[in-house]
């Protein structure tokens, strides 16, 4: 009964956390933010019996879907769903190219980091308009943020769901910092992924007094609480949207640690939060109109 009950649980709060199941779903969003100067990263969550050459597919709709912009409109794809084959993620990255769309690749837990940067770095031989995900709770990140500076690749630094098993002590909000600091200092182009408020105004804080070109980006169906930030730090807004199959953007393990989220994980289960783009005008909290193209400075 308590699986079942579980299992229920699972079901019905992971689908909160998806557009819906098409590309349709996740373009409907993506056209609301953008009538907001509010950019987007569009990620296709695969399933487990898609196979790669089917995630290929999936991954290239989405490409041809995106209208690159001022706004800043990128694919996020996990190099896992195309069986590491470099074959399938060099089609991948052809069509991007022509396309001239940013691929963003997500992080999975600490043993598939050497695989994934192993690739990235490949890529970046023929296209650097692609992207690592730097989870402040390994330690690896630090050097890796190091080495996409090198590569001139952009870095979208997280607090990350997994644990890193060789140093399962780190403080992932201080690592956070020393991993934007080092971007920092080197000029490089940055995403601050977290809805952590007070560690994303740090964050952006470090940033702004530095030559980095940065950016801010939270997960669309996690409280959206960054326009005010973008405002003071005069950069980008982008949401991430997921669609297709239902997943929780939060890992179980961190309920006991982490009060803000267990306070998310009981609205989703008893509270149908609205959504603004389904909503008859509704705007999300703190959201005010924003003239990218005259309040906020990209740097080049």
């Amino acid at each position: 009964m308590l699986d079942k009950f579980k299992n229920k649980a699972v079901a019905v709060i992971s689908s909160r956390h998806v557009a819906g199941p098409d590309l349709k779903d996740a373009l409907l969003i993506r056209d609301w933010a953008e009538t907001r100067d509010v950019g987007t990263v569009i990620s296709p969550w695969i399933g487990s019996l898609d196979s790669p050459r089917q995630v290929l597919q999936l991954y290239s709709d989405a490409i041809s879907a995106v209208q690159p912009n001022h706004l800043g409109s990128h694919v996020a794809i996990k190099l896992s769903a195309l069986g590491y084959d470099y074959g399938l993620f060099e089609e991948l990255l052809g069509i991007a190219r022509s396309k001239k769309v940013k691929l963003q690749i997500d992080s999975l837990e600490h043993e598939s980091a050497a695989k994934t940067h192993a690739l990235i770095e490949k890529a970046s031989a023929t296209y650097r308009n692609i992207g690592c995900t730097l989870p402040s709770r390994w330690l690896r990140s630090a050097s890796d943020a190091e080495r996409a500076a090198e590569l001139r690749i952009h870095a979208r630094v997280v607090k990350g769901q997994w644990h890193d098993p060789t140093s399962p002590k780190i403080d992932p909000r201080a690592n956070f910092l020393t991993i934007v600091s080092k971007l920092a200092k080197r000029g490089a182009d940055v995403s601050i992924g977290t809805h952590d408020y007070p560690l994303a105004d740090k964050a952006l804080e470090i940033l702004a007094e530095s030559d980095a070109r940065f950016e801010l980006a939270q997960f669309f169906s996690l409280p959206l609480n960054g326009f005010d930030l973008s405002r003071k730090y005069k950069c980008p807004y982008l949401i991430y949207i997921a669609y297709r199959s239902p997943y929780m953007p939060y890992n179980w393990h961190f309920f006991l640690s982490r009060p803000s989220m267990m306070a998310w994980l009981i609205r989703d289960f008893t509270i149908p939060r609205p959504r603004p783009w389904n909503s008859h005008g509704r705007e999300p909290f703190g959201y005010v109109p924003l003239n990218i193209a005259k309040d906020v400075h990209i740097k080049s």
